[in-house]
């Protein structure tokens, strides 16, 4: 095939044309193939270019493969975000201390249930017993200064001080815990929190919705706060199984609840392990990166923690769909899932923490801090809490308004009191707590 191409004299013959001009130019093509005339104007339209040989392109005075370059790209943006998510949170404690005192016998509040309340009941009280959540609204969101309508942080924090301070006499004590959470309530209204009518409430939703209503409302320093306390950073990698080239896929960050996988095929007793590794390790249908390879089906994917959150709250699958749904204004029918978990009161994340290709060698746990309990099905049932209070090892039952003491092997497998409708764990809470490498080494 020849090209005759026409260009303006400059005086020139041997002058310099840029790429610009050369995609400007007028081409001639002499009768050929329709497909080396498609092949001409493709690498017009898209030219060649080439990365010129740098310190991140090389790696031991070797050319890097593109996996690698990948690699050290992402290890460079994760070190920047881990760096800034650590400046964010250095003046915030972990510690119960820090903001309340703990006389003998302190204990946590029950709260009112006029209705079919008691999923707000465990979300707002699994809030209350996380210790770095609560010195951020004590020490960082102060009511003179918010200018937000309806703000959900300022009736947390009145809740708190409610909940959490001794008061002389137990009557004004429950008065002013039913004072703030009755705010809680009509801020939930105005903010725009619908019932659910034709189901159970379900109280996973309300606490992400309250999660992602708190970062909405707050200012931007706060805001990345609340992020960088509750939300996981998770990147995916996917391998391609005919060419094995790998791919990441990026997640956005925001405040939840991390769904783990469902437990439909688990034995009872499975562990928490097996639970998590179902959730990270999964399948994905998406298209290959190489231009060579065709494979567009569905491939072996790991999601991997990139920076980890300061409170992980996990959801456990707990229902499942068995049909399909009469009519578009009906749910699909669907069954509770009553698989007994092995709940550990550490969990160790450290083998979803960092990239696969890269030596995992940082610890990464968090400890228990609650466990919402679920009795009945998703058309009718009641919830309650176990969680941990601010003396250490002591735990507490919370069942509405009625509070008593309680164990820590009650929160890890509280016993059926009914067999046809047991108390089935459905939301745990855990918060990051620098652990000894002897209870590392047994999670």
């Amino acid at each position: 095939m020849a090209i005759i191409m026409k260009k303006r004299r400059t005086g020139d013959s041997k002058s310099y044309i840029s790429p610009k001009q050369l995609r400007n130019l007028s081409l001639h093509v002499q009768p050929s193939t329709t497909a080396q005339v498609h092949a001409l104007e493709a690498l017009l339209r898209n030219p060649i270019k080439f990365t010129p040989s740098t310190n991140a392109t090389r790696q031991n005075g070797k050319e890097m493969s593109n996996t690698d370059r990948d690699i050290t790209q992402w290890k460079a943006n994760s070190d920047a975000e881990a760096r800034r998510h650590t400046t964010v949170l250095r003046y915030l404690s972990r510690s119960w201390e820090y903001f309340i005192r703990i006389p003998p016998g302190l204990r946590p509040q029950g709260l009112d249930n006029p209705g079919p309340l008691c999923y707000r009941n465990v979300a707002v009280q699994a809030l209350m017993h996380v210790p770095i959540f609560l010195n951020f609204l004590e020490e960082y969101h102060h009511p003179s200064d918010c200018q937000a309508k309806s703000c959900l942080a300022c009736q947390l924090r009145s809740l708190k001080r409610a909940y959490w301070e001794t008061y002389s006499n137990q009557d004004q004590h429950d008065h002013a815990v039913l004072v703030a959470y009755d705010a809680i309530h009509k801020s939930a209204k105005k903010l725009g929190w619908k019932e659910p009518s034709d189901q159970q409430h379900d109280t996973r939703d309300f606490y992400a919705w309250m999660l992602n209503w708190l970062k909405a409302q707050l200012p931007q320093e706060q805001r990345e706060l609340i992020t960088a306390m509750f939300a996981i950073i998770t990147d995916i990698r996917v391998e391609c199984g005919t060419c094995k080239t790998g791919r990441l896929l990026n997640r956005p960050a925001e405040p939840g609840i991390v769904q783990l996988g469902e437990l439909v095929g688990l034995k009872n007793g499975a562990s928490m392990a097996n639970v998590t590794y179902c959730t990270f390790m999964n399948k994905r249908e998406v298209n290959c990166v190489n231009p060579v390879c065709t494979d567009n089906g569905y491939k072996p994917a790991e999601e991997f923690i990139t920076i980890p959150p300061e409170v992980i709250v996990l959801g456990l699958g707990r229902f499942k769909q068995t049909g399909r749904s009469p009519s578009k204004k009906k749910p699909a029918p669907t069954a509770k899932v009553t698989t007994k978990i092995d709940i550990p009161e550490w969990l160790n994340l450290s083998k979803h923490y960092g990239h696969p290709r890269l030596p995992r060698d940082t610890k990464l746990a968090y400890r228990l801090s609650s466990v919402i309990y679920h009795a009945g099905t998703l058309e009718g049932g009641h919830y309650f809490i176990i969680a941990r209070g601010p003396s250490g090892n002591k735990w507490w039952k919370i069942n509405d308004t009625m509070v008593e003491s309680s164990s820590k092997e009650m929160a890890l497998d509280h016993p059926a009191e009914n067999p046809k409708a047991p108390w089935t764990p459905y939301i745990l809470t855990y918060a990051k707590t620098p652990v000894a490498k002897s209870i590392l080494a047994k999670v």
